[in-house]
This record gives structure tokens, sequence and C-alpha cells, in this order.
């Protein structure tokens, strides 16, 4: 699938725009790395979303990362920063070095909101669990944990649903999907509460 294929979320009405387009940076230092990050750049004007290497995030236009930069806002999201960040142009590419539910789900807020896509309960609730999760690996360990079971597959003290977070998790971290298509799962849930297969 092309990375730059239209992106839908469930909502077969919604008109087709072209998106934006997409890329995972490689932070390995070796020739191979530094080609694939230079073809990612080789696109045009590129946008971070948690770009956490230092020598990648200055060659990006803008950086959108409140809990790794020096903005001060301590444990905050991408993905709560994106429903205010400055809209990339459209045929900018949004690009990570770590596809996780909060860079990911960031880059489906930014690619809703150029669509102008409205916010509602049921979404903000949804951008609040993807905040809340990932604020949660910054917590202090918790202790031990009990085991899944048959009774309790899911148990955590970590997260609100933990199922939505490890399925959610498993989708965007596939590096066997493109990201434009993880985008799009992730917009899938956001919108509509629809996770992944």
């Amino acid at each position: 699938m092309n990375e730059n294929h239209e992106i839908l979320s469930g909502n077969e009405n919604r008109e087709k725009q072209p998106s934006y387009a997409y890329g995972v940076f490689n932070p390995r230092p070796v020739p191979e790395a530094q080609a694939a990050n230079e073809a990612i750049f080789a696109k045009g004007k590129v946008y971070g979303i948690e770009v956490t290497i230092p020598a990648l995030a200055s060659r990006c236009e803008a950086n959108l990362d409140p809990q790794h930069g020096s903005s001060g806002e301590a444990l905050a999201s991408a993905i709560e920063g994106a429903i205010e960040w400055e809209l990339p142009p459209n045929e900018a590419t949004l690009a990570t070095v770590k596809p996780d539910i909060d860079s990911v789900g960031a880059m489906a807020v930014i690619e809703m909101r150029r669509r102008e896509i409205p916010m509602n309960d049921d979404l903000s609730k949804r951008i609040l669990l993807v905040a809340d999760a990932d604020r949660a690996t910054s917590k202090p360990w918790p202790g031990k944990q009990e085991l899944p079971n048959e009774e309790n597959p899911w148990p955590s003290t970590f997260f609100t649903d933990p199922r939505t977070v490890a399925v959610l998790g498993a989708s965007v971290s596939d590096f066997k999907s493109p990201l434009a298509s993880r985008v799009m799962a992730m917009e899938s849930y956001l919108t509509g509460g629809k996770l992944p297969e």
C-alpha cells in the first residue's frame, strides 16, 4: 500500500482528500539507517512527532515533543499537544523515531484536524485514554502485578483499559504495515471506537 494513500476512518461518507506522507526515522548510526532518513527528508518539509534524536529533530521544520523537549510541560503527551499544534502544510511528511500509541495517535489527530473532523466527547475521551496510557509509562513501577488468567485476561492497575491499550500498541508498532495504515487504524479508533483486528 502506498504511504501516501487516502486516509479514511471508517466513515464512508467522508470526502476523500490526499493525506500527509509519513515516515519512521531509523536512529541507528549505520549507513543504511542514514540513507533511509535522508530519503524521508528528500520528500520535502518534515515535521517531527516525538523525534528524540537531536540531529534528526534539528532538521525537522518543527517537532511536537512535549514529554522529551524543553517545553517544561512535564508528562504532557504528543496526542494532546496535537490538538492545538500548528498544522503542517498539506504536502508535509510527518515522521517519528518510535511509532507508539502517542506518536501515531498525534499523527491521527493532526490528520483529522486537517480535514476538519469535529471534536466530540467520545473523541476527547479516547484521546485522553491514549494520553493517560502514555503517561503511565513514565510513572513509577506500581509493584507486583497479577498475571493474566482465564477469569481476568487483562489485569492491570497501570492503564484504564489495558485491553484497548494492548491492541492499539500492537497495531501501531507493527513495522510490516505502512505507517499511513497505522495512522488510519488509530484514527478509526479515535473517531469511532473501532479497534484494529
